[in-house]
């Protein structure tokens, strides 16, 4: 949105969040604490403990305490955001097909696409790509953190410029990713 909007786009983004938001930020506040709301919780978990993670990289002198107010704040606003953008892009192509990388719920109005063989609960911009090849001799790609890459022993693979572009697990080395994914998911999704 700010390519659409570079000179303005903090007062689009709030136009767009006041027009098109279905629930104010104190519902959302509310909702994402209703533990029969599965999807719903399951992603502010997801999103909160990425910002978490952000916060504490970008603000190590944090305390915990402060860190998870401010995490659960970004949290909430970033759900509210992104129920904006549904409304306002559905307001400009109503019959669009959406795609989305996270779960969705039955009969939603987008679609999940899963980028892995596997249900992860990890999306492409808190995760590092993992190539092997499986039993069949097929090319298979995973998501897990860099740092899970890094401790498991597999290469970096960079472009011409130098900058990561994916892990390959090593010849001979057995892959421990069923086991990394199904530690880390989420109650509820299968």
């Amino acid at each position: 949105m700010d390519k659409l909007y570079p000179q303005d786009y903090e007062k689009k983004a709030k136009e767009i969040r006041e027009r098109f938001s279905n629930k104010p930020i104190e519902q959302i506040k509310k909702d994402v604490k209703d533990p029969n709301n599965t999807l719903l919780n399951n992603k502010y978990k997801g999103i909160h403990r990425f910002y978490t993670e952000e916060v504490k990289f970008q603000n190590p002198e944090l305390k915990n305490k402060l860190l998870k107010k401010k995490a659960s704040e970004l949290s909430s606003a970033v759900i509210q955001t992104a129920d904006a953008m549904n409304g306002w892009l559905e307001s400009i192509e109503p019959n669009a097909v959406r795609l989305s990388v996270h779960p969705q719920a039955p009969f939603s109005r987008k679609i999940h696409l899963s980028l892995s063989p596997m249900v992860q609960n990890i999306t492409p911009w808190q995760s590092a790509a993992v190539k092997t090849v499986n039993a069949s001799g097929e090319e298979q790609v995973y998501l897990i953190k860099a740092q899970e890459a890094d401790k498991l022993g597999y290469k970096k693979v960079l472009n011409k410029e130098g900058r990561p572009v994916f892990y390959k697990v090593p010849e001979g080395q057995k892959i421990q990713l069923r086991a990394y994914c199904e530690s880390h998911q989420p109650p509820g999704l299968t």
